[in-house]
């Protein structure tokens, strides 16, 4: 193996970015809404996408940046302005946040293709569930270039299912979204 890493194309660390909260996002926005009422989701949304994006605009210096010395956590220090213990205490609180989250998706997303794999096919769900495992672990093993390429085919993938998927839904009947929770229906 050589000792100098393929650098990811522009393309590909968008990807990489996109592919962090896209997935979650497609999955989780219209539940939200239809749970809980328009101004409530308004207000969450906001909230979501402005540490979004200060999330992912980390993870874009992660990703693109030359200098390798600075780890995720030393990174979320200096954007995140804490100086100080309690500097050091809340960012390593967010850090460990972020870990618990990402992990708690990463369970979703392998017990959810599990799934689709049980219903696609005579696989049992543990089958489903260790397949899916090996795929998303077997990305990570090849290494950040292999990470980019994967999201980026992933990225194009879920924009033709999605496109797919919204002008399919032009032909069903509207639905309203409710203003409030408890008011649908």
């Amino acid at each position: 193996m050589s000792t100098t890493a393929k650098k990811l194309t522009l393309f590909e660390a968008a990807c990489v970015v996109a592919g962090l909260g896209f997935g979650g996002g497609i999955m989780a926005v219209p539940y939200l809404a239809s749970l809980n009422g328009i101004v409530s989701f308004v207000v969450t949304i906001t909230i979501a996408f402005l540490l979004s994006v200060l999330l992912h605009l980390m993870v874009v210096e992660v990703v693109l940046r030359e200098d390798t010395s600075q780890q995720l956590v030393e990174i979320f220090g200096k954007y995140l302005f804490f100086k100080g213990l309690w500097g050091s205490v809340l960012t390593w609180t967010i850090f460990t946040l972020i870990v618990v989250t990402f992990y708690a998706l990463l369970a979703g997303y392998i017990v959810g293709c599990g799934e689709l794999l049980r219903n696609f096919t005579t696989l049992p769900l543990p089958a489903g569930m260790f397949i899916s495992y090996v795929v998303a672990a077997g990305v990570v093993f090849f290494g950040l270039k292999a990470i980019g390429l994967s999201e980026k085919y992933a990225i194009i993938a879920i924009g033709v299912v999605l496109l797919i998927l919204c002008l399919w839904s032009f032909s069903r009947p509207f639905n309203h979204i409710p203003m409030f929770a408890g008011t649908s229906k």
